[in-house]
């Protein structure tokens, strides 16, 4: 099986920005090509957004190309690129399940619960303090 993906608007963005899009495309293909059970060709829209701020926002546009159907996702935006990827490429596999009614299961965003070192710290003072609770509790009961 084949597949195929083209990229618009990436000549517009950083080198970084343009590996991260590519990257996360060459994760999803596979996966795109096995729910439409056809060979696919992908057109990849991306364009930044930026008004005079610090920080870019980001819309994202897909077209998925296969058999004789067509799928879009237009509306996906987002300030943070990788995160804005992933979303339209998760509203796309759930646009095919819902097409071919492959599962009820519909796909998600995964949300990292530790994205810092402090948070981590946080979480296991908190651990070590309710253990240390607990230990005293059953001293008391005894």
């Amino acid at each position: 099986m084949a597949y195929q993906a083209e990229y618009t608007g990436l000549r517009e963005l950083e080198p970084l920005e343009q590996t991260i899009v590519k990257g996360i495309t060459e994760q999803y293909l596979p996966r795109l090509e096995r729910d439409a059970h056809n060979d696919i060709d992908l057109l990849v829209h991306v364009k930044g957004y930026n008004k005079g701020g610090h920080r870019s926002k980001y819309s994202v546009h897909l077209k998925l190309i296969y058999a004789t159907n067509v799928v879009n996702v237009d509306n996906v935006y987002d300030w943070d690129l990788p995160k804005g990827v992933h979303k339209a490429f998760i509203a796309l596999l759930n646009m095919l399940k819902k097409k071919f009614a492959l599962d009820a299961n519909l796909y998600k965003i995964r949300k990292s619960e530790n994205k810092d070192k402090e948070g981590v710290k946080r979480r296991e003072r908190y651990v070590q303090g309710n253990k240390r609770k607990m230990n005293a509790r059953r001293r008391t009961k005894r």
